[in-house]
């Protein structure tokens, strides 16, 4: 049962309260027999769940045209799970499609990806029947400038940026909408219009910290450091068992230079997310700023129990120790990583220093 295997919610153990998914399993089998084939959920769910290996049976749905339209198309955006720039050539084969809602798939994936590498492959669906294809489409091409678009295809542009910016204009209720039309002014590199989308999205949703996380991060980027600090601190506000939004606001911290407060967030967040490595990483680096040498190797060691072999890890701890005369403790940990990671020069030179 996929419950057993990777924890998917199923209607047994949601209503029986006291009973644990093997319960529910074992009596699903008593009741209606064992499964006699392959559901498309069995390759999905393992990909959903992040499993190793899991792309495969991705791989597998989308290309498989004897399974549901919505599955081959689910398959094709839960890939990107597995780092969609490794498995471009699987999109772009796709973007021919016979399912609309595979090559629309396709398409929002590669337009998160660096759609100007692939506007060869974009351009002929402008002019594809399906309107939401070419509003897709147009959407993805965001960061092409118009000056770069082939003369065979102007035309066709300037049809579809009209259906894109009417459909913006007729759906401005909804959130959605607003959003959109905010990354794609973020495409075009205008910060600035892409922070009024985005703060018009919260006036209509002003609970969704989803939005205001994305602002925030604008606001970061444009260098509007004290906007980004109160929107970090609202989703504090409204969520404080959020861990990311710890993190995210020391990064800010130490930005600006800000190391002290920066390094209060991150120890808020390593007790919402004890497993997140960067944190310890950047905890790490700061406490190393400070020549905090004792503190820095105490965090860094607390991320090396999460992840023994972690390589930033390591080569922190191995910094702060070269720093803080341990040179025999660097040594050791340098030879690690020469023995962890083999092909990285920069080790061995390291190494030669000490």
């Amino acid at each position: 049962d996929l419950s057993v295997k990777y924890g998917t919610p199923n209607a047994c153990s949601g209503c029986h309260k006291d009973k644990d998914d093997a319960w529910a399993a074992k009596n699903f089998t008593k009741l209606f027999g064992a499964v006699d084939s392959i559901h498309f959920s069995e390759k999905l769910a393992p990909g959903i769940t992040m499993q190793p290996n899991g792309h495969e049976g991705l791989i597998d749905l989308m290309h498989d045209k004897n399974q549901p339209e919505i599955v081959r198309a689910s398959a094709t955006k839960v890939l990107s799970n597995y780092n969609a720039q490794n498995f471009v050539q699987d999109y772009i084969s796709l973007l021919n499609d016979d399912s609309a809602l595979v090559r629309g798939a396709s398409v929002d994936v590669l337009s998160s990806v660096n759609t100007s590498e692939y506007a060869s492959y974009f351009l002929p669906l402008l002019e594809d029947p399906k309107r939401s294809i070419r509003i897709k489409t147009f959407f993805g091409l965001g960061n092409v400038s118009e000056s770069e678009i082939p003369e065979a295809y102007k035309e066709s542009y300037q049809k579809v940026k009209k259906e894109f910016f009417t459909h913006l204009k007729t759906n401005a209720d909804f959130v959605g909408a607003r959003i959109k039309k905010g990354n794609y002014y973020i495409k075009k590199g205008n910060l600035q219009k892409g922070i009024e989308s985005y703060e018009s999205a919260l006036e209509i949703d002003n609970i969704n910290n989803q939005i205001r996380l994305n602002l925030a991060t604008l606001y970061y980027n444009n260098k509007q450091y004290e906007k980004a600090e109160e929107t970090f601190k609202e989703v504090i506000r409204q969520e404080p068992e959020f861990g990311p939004v710890y993190y995210s606001l020391a990064l800010l911290y130490a930005e600006i230079n800000r190391v002290d407060d920066a390094i209060i967030q991150l120890k808020k967040a390593t007790k919402i997310m004890p497993k997140n490595i960067r944190v310890y990483y950047n905890l790490g680096l700061l406490f190393d700023k400070k020549q905090d040498y004792k503190n820095a190797e105490k965090y860094v060691i607390a991320g090396l129990k999460v992840e023994p072999t972690n390589e930033g890890l390591l080569y922190v701890l191995a910094y702060v120790y070269s720093k803080s005369d341990q040179r025999n403790k660097a040594k050791n940990i340098v030879q690690k990583l020469i023995q962890l990671y083999p092909n990285n020069q920069q080790y061995r030179s390291f190494l030669n220093q000490l």
